[in-house]
């Protein structure tokens, strides 16, 4: 019964922080889940409870979602994930998470001096398309490699919308996309088991408690602040992922 509760809070707070800044489910969830449960399980569970919360984002966004800043950042990913697997397997993950720590740091400052000389919010960058290939290659090398693929995408989403709705709108279209396709690897693999669900109901009951009340916080948050906490925690993941690989 223990395990059950905590799996339910820490999938509210996952929700909570996703809800409120458009990202950070998968990051608690998968940080803290495999202290109480295989990772495998940890992984299906964080697929499911993912589907409800992004769907259920999405539909209340739904009039802001920008298709065509999906597309290329999807596509890229697909092409790289099965890579970050086989890196996964491989002697050189440690050398990898290194490298996209590095790579993450490097995107953080950048996009805080842009936005610390940005006045104007309807302004986006000149060439969406190349950072969203770019974005959706290190999304796919990440997800590949411990199933957490979102900070690259959310910075590049947050450069290339021009508000807070549209900026989290897209970004949960994407993860539906992303999510889904993972979904269906693990389906392949076999992985979808009754141990793997086991925790799914607890993890819905967290998602969705915790997602309605990141969403009030969400409406809100100043897209200026928002932005600082993206950057903010893109530096801290990088960090960590150069020192803890």
């Amino acid at each position: 019964m223990a395990t059950f509760i905590l799996v339910a809070t820490i999938s509210a707070v996952g929700g909570f922080v996703q809800a409120a800044t458009g990202f950070g489910f998968a990051i608690i969830c998968m940080t803290l889940w495999p202290m109480i449960m295989p990772v495998k399980y940890a992984a299906v569970t964080e697929l499911m409870a993912a589907i409800v919360m992004t769907v259920g984002l999405a539909i209340k966004l739904r009039h802001h979602i920008q298709i065509k800043l999906l597309i290329v950042p999807f596509l890229s990913a697909l092409l790289t994930g099965a890579v970050g697997v086989f890196f996964l397997v491989t002697s050189y993950e440690a050398l990898v998470r290194r490298l996209f720590g590095f790579a993450l740091i490097l995107i953080s400052i950048t996009l805080i001096k842009r936005n610390t000389r940005r006045t104007n919010y309807d302004q986006t960058v000149a060439h969406p398309q190349i950072l969203g290939f770019v974005s959706g290659i290190m999304s796919g090398l990440l997800g590949g490699l411990f199933n957490i693929g979102g900070p690259p995408i959310v910075g590049y989403f947050n450069a290339v919308t021009k508000d807070k709705m549209s900026y989290n709108a897209t970004l949960q279209a994407y993860f539906i996309l992303n999510t889904l396709s993972i979904l269906l690897v693990h389906f392949l693999m076999g992985n979808v088991t009754f141990q793997s669900v086991q925790y799914v109901p607890s993890a819905l009951l967290g998602v969705v408690a915790g997602t309605y009340l990141g969403y009030q916080i969400f409406q809100r948050i100043s897209w200026k602040t928002m932005n600082v906490f993206i950057y903010v925690f893109m530096l801290v993941f990088g960090g960590i992922l150069m020192i803890n690989p």
